[in-house]
């Protein structure tokens, strides 16, 4: 009998499939930020589009936080990765009722003081389709608010992304839908180049709420407090030991890096491994593999691309004509 968190991946692999959060190329692979090009891509931000898919997420860290041991009176704080890990670690700390945070210019600073009441919105939320929200201040702020309104949710970059598929827009839009963009910031705003992205995409009507939080989003100590990180998706694994060790610098035990998608790559094992952490994932390749044969998702030559680039991912890309780009600065 499949375990609760065996059936929460098998779920999970069905909708990511379903809805996008997969995809594969072969002909046209997708650019990594390391700047080697793979013929998958993992885009979990697709999962925002609906509050069911939100809430399958959650429950799927539940389900390992049960496996693992780990009671949520335990922790202290949950931490997001910049900037995709986020918005499914508000879920989650929303869920579990925890605080979140977030790393940002060398300072880790708690969000829960820029969760504003929904009483504050419920008048402009009454006939919207999407909430949505800049980023990193005010993505805890409309996850909370669409998790209670079981609203979508995006949130919009200051720039597009210059790997992968170079979105500014995270989640699904659909073309003529209104949103409520919720815009926290420290200083500077980019409120209007933000409501630009959402009606390029389609939105047909904008309703903003912008505010300044430089008086209440400070530095936060969490010295001898114990937390989790959450990410989207490992592959290297690099960025995801950086913040990792980020936190324990400052005092913080972090034992345990949960994400949605695992690659499975021996070069994210050996990281954590020297980082003295254990990383664990919701849905992980062989899964997605296996859901994608059973489904008719891939055909015979795309499995086969599939197995060769599993066995030297780093490999794979030169060896068909693609090698790597050197990564940018400032990406």
């Amino acid at each position: 009998m499949a375990s609760k968190r065996q059936e929460m991946s098998k779920a999970l692999a069905e909708v990511s499939l379903g809805v996008g959060a997969i995809k594969l190329n072969s002909d046209n692979p997708f650019r990594w930020a390391s700047g080697f090009f793979m013929p998958i891509y993992n885009d979990n931000r697709m999962l925002l589009g609906k509050h069911k898919h939100r809430m399958l997420v959650v429950e799927g860290f539940k389900a390992i936080l049960e496996e693992i041991g780990i009671a949520k009176d335990s922790l202290n704080f949950i931490a997001g990765t910049s900037t995709a890990g986020i918005a499914p670690a508000a879920s989650l700390a929303q869920a579990l009722g925890k605080e979140l945070t977030i790393i940002q210019n060398k300072k880790v600073y708690r969000a829960n003081c820029i969760s504003v009441s929904s009483e504050e919105f419920d008048s402009s939320l009454a006939e919207v389709d999407l909430i949505a929200s800049t980023c990193p201040w005010a993505i805890p702020c409309g996850v909370y608010l669409a998790n209670a309104k079981e609203r979508p949710f995006a949130y919009v970059r200051q720039n597009e992304k210059k790997h992968g598929l170079k979105q500014q827009v995270e989640g699904i839009i659909l073309l003529g839908e209104s949103a409520y963009l919720i815009d926290f910031h420290r200083g500077e705003s980019y409120l209007d180049s933000a409501m630009e992205a959402l009606q390029k995409k389609g939105i047909r009507k904008i309703n903003a709420f912008s505010k300044d939080l430089s008086h209440l989003i400070h530095p936060s100590s969490v010295a001898g407090e114990k937390g989790i990180l959450i990410e989207d998706s490992v592959s290297k694994g690099k960025s995801s030991v950086k913040e990792l060790n980020f936190y324990k610098a400052q005092g913080a035990k972090i034992n345990y890096c949960l994400s949605i998608f695992n690659y499975r790559l021996n070069e994210a094992a050996n990281q954590f491994r020297v980082a003295g952490c254990n990383a664990e994932s919701i849905l992980n390749y062989e899964t997605l593999l296996e859901a994608a044969k059973k489904r008719g998702y891939v055909n015979t030559a795309q499995i086969k691309m599939l197995e060769e680039w599993r066995e030297a991912p780093f490999e794979w890309g030169a060896r068909h004509g693609f090698p790597p780009e050197e990564k940018k600065r400032g990406m």
